[in-house]
């Protein structure tokens, strides 16, 4: 009887054990399989405080930016310059500070367990000659 109520325990304490994990894991997967998307990203920018944003999706979606002049408040939010869903989506951020700001790209209708890579935006001239 006493052995029963042991291994009672152990597998009251292995479920919730084995579910966590199981959730992080899936958590993990996520992450990693939206990361795997970011060598598709680029920044391009048409003056000092204009830039263009490029990403790629695995689904056709619209997206959106979230920016700000801090890494922990990215208060404003750009749509994507197209109304079409598509897998590639361009943003167009207007008034970028010359000492740069923080970005995050979204997009709609994703999983909410994404923790989005914070990318840092600033232009840099490369035309005077040293």
């Amino acid at each position: 009887m006493k052995k029963l109520i042991i291994k009672k325990k152990y597998i009251l304490i292995a479920i919730p054990v084995i579910l966590v994990l199981a959730f992080l894991v899936y958590v993990v997967s996520i992450n990693v399989a939206a990361r795997s998307l970011e060598k598709y990203m680029e920044v391009t920018f048409i003056s000092p405080t204009q830039a263009l944003v490029f990403w790629k999706s695995e689904k056709e979606s619209l997206g959106y930016v979230k920016y700000g002049t801090s890494k922990w408040k990215m208060s404003g939010t750009e749509l994507q310059t197209s109304s079409e869903e598509g897998l590639i989506h361009v943003v167009l951020l207007d008034n970028v500070p010359l000492e740069g700001m923080y970005i995050k790209k979204y997009i709609e209708g994703e999983n909410i367990l994404i923790f989005h890579k914070i990318d840092t935006i600033k232009y840099v001239d490369e035309s005077t000659n040293d």
